[in-house]
C-alpha cells in the first residue's frame, strides 16, 4: 500500500519575511481569519500589555486563542489600515513596527499607534510572536479621554 501523495506547504517555500507580511496584511483585512493559516497550530503568543484594558493580548497558546484574540480586535473595530514603518528580517526572526489605523466601530472615530512585532518562522508557519505597543497611549485614544489629567486631578484630591 502506498502513502498518499503529500503536498509541499506552499508557504514553506515563502521566506520568513514573506509570510509575516502576508499574515499581517491579512489580519488587518476584512479576511482576517485567513490570516491563521500563516501561523503554526501551536503559535506561541505574547501581548505585552495590561489584559485588563487590552483582553486579546497577554499569553496566548495555539491557533485558537490567537483566532479568538484577532476576532475581538476585529469586533470592536470596523476598518483597519496598516503602514510598514520598519522591517528586519534574518534567517526565521522578522521584526516589525508598525503604524496602524483602527476605525471605532461605537463612533467611527480613528486611533492611531505604532506596535512593535517580533516573530519566529519555521516551515512557512508563524510559531512565536511577541507584541509591543505603549498601552497608556492607546487606551486615551479608546477612552477618548487624557489620563495624564484624570491622573493629575486624583493626586490633587
Amino acid at each position: 500500500m502506498t502513502e498518499p501523495s503529500r503536498q509541499p506547504n506552499a508557504r514553506a517555500a515563502m521566506s520568513a519575511k514573506e509570510v509575516v507580511l502576508a499574515a499581517i496584511a491579512m489580519i488587518h483585512s476584512e479576511n482576517a481569519a485567513q490570516a491563521l493559516d500563516y501561523y503554526h497550530d501551536d503559535v506561541d503568543f505574547i501581548g505585552y500589555a495590561p489584559v485588563e484594558f487590552f483582553p486579546q493580548m497577554g499569553v496566548r497558546r495555539g491557533k485558537a486563542e490567537v483566532t479568538a484574540s484577532v476576532t475581538s480586535v476585529h469586533e470592536r473595530f470596523s476598518k483597519m489600515r496598516h503602514e510598514i514603518e520598519f522591517i528586519a528580517a534574518e534567517g526565521d526572526e522578522v521584526a516589525v513596527m508598525l503604524r496602524l489605523h483602527l476605525q471605532k466601530q461605537a463612533n467611527d472615530r480613528i486611533v492611531q499607534f505604532q506596535v512593535a512585532n517580533f516573530f519566529k518562522v519555521r516551515d512557512g508557519l508563524i510559531v512565536q510572536q511577541r507584541q509591543f505597543f505603549d498601552s497608556f497611549d492607546v487606551l486615551q485614544q479608546v477612552l477618548e479621554v487624557d489620563l495624564a489629567d484624570v491622573l493629575a486631578k486624583q493626586q490633587r484630591r
